[in-house]
């Protein structure tokens, strides 16, 4: 790789510092919580326009930008909700007026994940500028909703849109490394059934919540036993909420509903974990289920979500990680750092259940995801934008 290039694509991206921190502040601004992102993908739209990007939604309504028409296709991945403020006195300012302190941007979603979007555009901004991206390839930066459920707006461009990319850079937090993988999900719900009786009378009813704590103990003890990968982790179940069905404060609970979220590691299968949960709560009777639910589009489009999410793991040797790789080392003369998420990614729908090659590179530390303390660092910003701009051109010289 000529030294030249490098250079120029330092140089270009450091001269839009300041236009790729004034998009991310701009998108702060913007509320876009638990995929209501109407608003903030009309103004992506015209940013898009703005800088001479293609730009078209999706049947969900995600942003898809796009440089190139190569029949060979390319997909970056960043999520433009966020969560919820929480509680808004354990913020240091307003959570949509973003701040810049020592070096460091802090606002709802700058680094879960507003940034990782901001340097994604400005990578394509720049690949486009400097002509990096091969004729025989069509990159594609898709905007989405991803807080109300993970790989849902992935498996929309895969499923309904017909789009089978090479390979997906997610723009998540990984303080700069590459990232390969992470543990998957499943969420159940576990009810219990009693009989109703006054409270004065305890002895003519069953007690279903007595039920469905005895059960909890049981399922607390199966962390016990799950299985463990070197690069996954263990497998892990947490009983996060519980739902109380009563006429009264004065009556024997009928109903009580167990919400279970249970970890995955690599091994684990719907079908393992749903039969070891079974057997631990077989003798109290509980009924188990996958969580479902509906999500309406603001386009209209309606979507079931099985709230199942697989574990995921792209080999170390795999030649889009190598690829990854080499992108990084050309940009900082240093050997880049591999590892996986503690936390869950669309990789669950890229590369857990369509298969496709899924890394992740992003600015700032996921740790400050879903915390008042959410944080990017601007120069986590100008070397993410470096990253995304050189990936595709690297990518091509060594998949040609």
């Amino acid at each position: 790789m000529k030294e030249e290039l490098i250079n120029k694509i330092k140089e270009v991206g450091f001269k839009k510092k300041n236009e790729i921190k004034n998009l991310l502040r701009d998108l702060i601004g913007i509320k876009s919580i638990c995929g209501d992102i109407k608003d903030i993908v009309t103004f992506v739209e015209n940013q898009a326009i703005q800088w001479g990007l293609d730009f078209e939604r999706d049947p969900m309504g995600n942003a898809l930008i796009r440089i190139g028409e190569g029949p060979r296709a390319m997909v970056y991945d960043a999520h433009l909700d966020t969560v919820g403020v929480g509680d808004i006195n354990s913020w240091k300012g307003d959570p949509f007026n973003a701040y810049e302190e020592d070096g460091v941007i802090y606002g709802l979603g700058a680094g879960d994940e507003k940034g990782g979007f901001a340097s994604m555009f400005f990578g394509m901004v720049i690949a486009r500028e400097l002509n990096l991206l091969p004729s025989e390839f069509t990159l594609y930066l898709q905007g989405n909703a991803e807080e109300i459920c993970d790989g849902l707006a992935s498996q929309v461009l895969v499923e309904n849109k017909g789009m089978r990319p090479e390979g997906v850079v997610i723009g998540e937090p990984t303080g700069l490394r590459i990232y390969r993988g992470h543990r998957g999900r499943v969420e159940f719900s576990i009810s219990f059934t009693g009989r109703s009786a006054h409270a004065s009378m305890p002895h003519l009813g069953e007690n279903a919540l007595i039920k469905s704590s005895k059960a909890l103990l049981e399922l607390e003890e199966l962390n016990k036993n799950f299985l463990e990968d070197h690069f996954l982790g263990k497998g892990s179940l947490v009983v996060s909420d519980l739902k109380v069905d009563t006429s009264s404060i004065n009556a024997v609970p009928a109903k009580a509903t167990l919400f279970i979220d249970r970890r995955l590691t690599a091994g684990e299968t719907l079908e393992r974990v749903k039969k070891e949960i079974e057997e631990a709560i077989q003798p109290y009777g509980g009924k188990i289920e996958v969580i479902e639910s509906v999500f309406k589009a603001y386009t209209g489009m309606n979507l079931k979500l099985e709230h199942y999410f697989p574990s995921w793991a792209l080999p170390e040797m795999s030649p889009f990680v190598k690829v990854a790789q080499e992108t990084h080392y050309l940009l900082t003369s240093e050997k880049a750092t591999l590892g996986r998420w503690n936390f869950s990614t669309n990789g669950v729908y890229w590369m857990g259940k369509a298969g496709i090659p899924t890394i992740g590179y992003g600015p700032g530390e996921e740790e400050y995801a879903h915390t008042s303390n959410d944080q990017v660092p601007v120069d986590h910003l100008l070397k993410a934008t470096e990253f995304y701009a050189l990936f595709p051109h690297v990518f091509s010289q060594r998949n040609g």
